[in-house]
């Protein structure tokens, strides 16, 4: 945790300022259009992003208590705000390889969250998008294959993502059919630049 929040102080530092603190809450409360950042200030904000929600997951296991419950659920909402004004300028950064990570990035963060709430019963589900958030697994599993798609920094764990949804969740919870095929074509790659992972694995799938 002591790591994550100087990671969350140096990219408040980097982040876009607001003029004061009025204008900071109300761009957290209404819809603005996209402002005209930096590419500095674009990957502090997806940072930002990130660096929350782990804190949010943190959060979860170490205070168990209501008001800890209630404070990390606050962290994941900020995270999946900030992530969706991320998702606001794709199209603003330079077509370069700095922005293709912030890309990556974007639609991890907003793949994961999509998919990770999908999976939540009806109830909690229409709860959730009530308080802002939304869960389309149609629209999780789009974000996260372009994310694998790309050649990013966070890429793979897109298709990390991808592969446990696919192999594990889908069977543990009941949700469908796993996809080996999609499994294996984002394992491909990576067999392909990792050939003697590829020669463990199948000498532990033989002992």
């Amino acid at each position: 945790m002591w790591g994550c929040s100087l990671s969350l102080s140096l990219c408040s530092r980097l982040r876009k300022r607001r003029s004061t603190v009025l204008d900071a809450i109300s761009y957290m409360l209404y819809k603005h259009e996209p402002e005209q950042m930096t590419e500095e200030e674009m990957h502090a904000e997806l940072c930002y992003a990130e660096v929350l929600l782990q804190m949010a997951a943190l959060s979860f296991v170490e205070d168990e208590s209501m008001i800890g419950f209630i404070k990390a659920g606050l962290k994941m909402r900020t995270s999946y705000l900030t992530f969706k004004e991320c998702e606001t300028l794709l199209d603003k950064g330079k077509d370069n390889d700095a922005h293709n990570h912030f890309v990556g990035g974007v639609n991890m963060g907003i793949g994961s969250f999509n998919l990770m709430l999908s999976l939540f019963p009806a109830r909690i589900l229409r709860l959730l998008e009530f308080v802002g958030f939304s869960g389309n697994r149609e629209v999780g599993l789009s974000h996260l294959r372009h994310g694998a798609a790309t050649n990013s920094l966070r890429s793979i764990l897109s298709a990390f993502t991808l592969l446990m949804f696919n192999i594990y969740i889908t069977v543990i919870l009941g949700t469908g059919e796993c996809n080996l095929a999609e499994a294996e074509a984002l394992l491909k790659p990576y067999t392909l630049k990792f050939p003697k992972v590829r020669q463990l694995t199948h000498s532990a799938a033989n002992d």
